[in-house]
């Protein structure tokens, strides 16, 4: 074996970014996982400037002093830019690339993502929140829906019994907000009572394009644009199909709903690598997945709501039950995948879904 070769397969098996510049401040290495960490292809920064691709003051001055002196850095929480996607947080280490001779070459910038150390941790209280309330939820459902078949049966009986129109209004009122209750039950029963994925072979590509001529013909489904862009490499995954399709209803909802007067929903498909899907699931490699978004161009959500949009019953929509994002979740969680949700206030909003190609 080369030493080219097994040099790139070093740099190719490290689940952590790592970046390398000379004493002119060129970039000339830039590993696979700091590609997929940063979202940017190794292609478009090998060669050039860091201060042109990372315009970092504060990392340039520690570079400059790191090759100049050998003094190593070290910043435990730093907000990288992500290639147009916002700030990563990250742990930075910068350390004098050395030759047997003891000069200094340049730099090397490892580069630790720190975001996927939140999400598990979110993750992992998610889930214990989600537990407990599903344990709650599945008392109060059985107490909750007995009362409601009776006052709906009383009512109705009251209806019949009641002559005057004006006084009929009463028990209808009544009849209406059963419903409405039970509609709620039913929502929380599907989350409390879920079942367990039927695994068989799916092609993802037939599942979304259904979906997508289901919703064309809602009302505000055809004042919307549609437009799709598959990879073709993507192969047949095991999956449930109904699930997903549930979630991706659902999802794509909630893009129409933003754009009630009209818009745009993109979605996209893509094969890679992820290392953080790989740690969530405790693997120390990077696994296959494919990467499902679909994005709109409706108004985005607040920042400050964003971190809520898995909590049961929290909603940004005037008549939302809060459950189906919480549901979307939960079934992403039992085909060992993940769903992110990222949106820009007045830009619009992208859900990600993240599916392991192999389970």
């Amino acid at each position: 074996m080369s030493d080219d070769l097994f040099y790139n397969y070093i740099l190719g098996s490290l689940t952590e970014g790592l970046m390398t510049v000379d004493r002119d401040f060129i970039i000339t290495t830039f590993n696979p996982a700091l590609e997929q960490i940063l979202e940017i292809s190794t292609s478009q920064v090998l060669g050039r400037p860091f201060i042109e691709v990372f315009p970092e003051k504060e990392l340039e001055k520690a570079i400059h002093k790191n090759i100049t002196t050998g003094q190593s850095f070290s910043f435990p929480e730093y907000y990288l830019p992500k290639r147009g996607k916002g700030l990563l947080l990250s742990s930075i280490t910068i350390s004098p690339l050395i030759n047997g001779a003891g000069a200094i070459l340049g730099s090397v910038i490892l580069v630790k993502d720190l975001q996927v150390l939140k999400e598990i941790e979110e993750s992992s209280w998610q889930a214990d929140k989600l537990l407990s309330l599903k344990t709650l939820l599945a008392g109060l459902t059985h107490e909750i829906r007995n009362p409601l078949l009776g006052i709906r049966g009383a009512a109705q009986l009251l209806e019949r019994e009641l002559a005057d129109p004006e006084l009929k209004e009463y028990p209808q009122v009544i009849i209406k907000e059963v419903d409405r209750l039970n509609f709620l039950i039913a929502n929380l029963t599907s989350l409390t009572y879920m079942r367990k994925p039927f695994l068989e072979l799916v092609n993802i590509h037939e599942v979304l394009e259904r979906v997508i001529l289901l919703e064309r013909q809602t009302p505000i489904g055809q004042k919307v644009q549609f437009s799709s862009e598959y990879d073709p490499s993507i192969p047949h995954i095991m999956a449930d199909e109904n699930l997903l399709r549930q979630v991706f209803i659902n999802l794509i909802q909630n893009s129409l709903e933003a754009m009630p007067e009209g818009g745009e929903v993109r979605v996209r498909t893509k094969i890679s690598s992820d290392y953080q899907l790989a740690r969530i699931n405790g693997l120390e490699h990077h696994i296959s997945i494919i990467k499902i978004q679909i994005q709109d161009t409706g108004g985005g959500i607040p920042k400050d709501k964003v971190q809520y949009l898995f909590t049961p019953f929290f909603t940004t929509k005037p008549k939302g039950s809060g459950l189906g994002l919480a549901i979307c979740q939960e079934i992403i969680w039992q085909h060992k995948g993940r769903l992110r949700i990222e949106s820009v206030e007045g830009k619009g909003t992208t859900a990600i879904i993240f599916l392991p190609l192999r389970q």
